[in-house]
């Protein structure tokens, strides 16, 4: 995987920035599942299976 990082522009102001919007809107998406909601998981690992079962509901309600 390949990562990007966006530098901020100097102009003040509000700017659009091409990828952050999809990767905070993603957050947001998990934001809605309540065991995510706050830090309940004692080992990482746990807290990664709670985010795929997220990602897998998002997307079979998607299919349905």
């Amino acid at each position: 995987m390949r990562m990007d990082i966006t530098k901020k522009l100097d102009e003040p102001g509000f700017q659009v920035i091409p990828v952050r919007w999809v990767v905070e809107r993603f957050f947001a998406w998990l934001g809605n599942f309540r065991r995510l909601a706050k830090d309940y998981e004692l080992l990482t690992a746990s807290s990664e299976q709670v985010i795929t079962v997220a990602v897998i509901i998002m997307l079979l309600n998607r299919l349905f």
